[in-house]
């Protein structure tokens, strides 16, 4: 992220914490299965920015285990979103865990660097895709158009 400039870096934020919100509002207190995505390209050509969220999910037999499955969530859509995008090479991924009933959360972040990426990391990714499809993590995409402002606006 130091390597956007400022306002590249406020957008960045604002639709991180605008996802955050969305999530709050809409799943409540209510344990969501479901993360909710955003992808963002970034002005510098090859790096794209992959933000979810996601409440936290009981039906682990351990805590430990819900992490890895979350941060292998992470990672198999920061594989797909290369699919979808294949002049990035560097993907950042940002997972945001909200725990509506206990309170408090966690943070997973996730580099994947696809400068040498081969015909077997595109099987892989699809297969990561097939399982987003089949956990109906993957659903309708819509693009949306960000406007930020350097300063307030009164």
């Amino acid at each position: 992220m130091a390597k956007n400039d400022k306002i590249m870096r406020k957008m960045l934020s604002e639709n991180l914490m605008t996802l955050v919100e969305h999530h709050k509002k809409y799943c409540g207190e209510e344990e969501i299965i479901q993360p909710n995505t955003r992808t963002l390209n970034s002005p510098i050509r090859d790096v794209c920015y992959v933000f979810q969220v996601l409440q936290c999910n009981s039906s682990y037999d351990t805590y430990e285990i819900y992490r890895k499955q979350k941060m292998m969530v992470l990672n198999a859509y920061l594989e797909v979103t290369k699919l979808k995008n294949p002049d990035v090479q560097h993907l950042i991924g940002i997972g945001i865990e909200i725990n509506a009933i206990r309170g408090g959360g966690s943070e997973d972040l996730a580099y994947l660097n696809t400068s040498k990426w081969s015909c077997n990391d595109a099987k892989n990714a699809k297969i990561s895709e097939k399982f987003l499809v089949d956990m109906e993590f993957i659903g309708e995409q819509e693009a949306r158009l960000v406007s930020v402002f350097e300063y307030p606006q009164e």
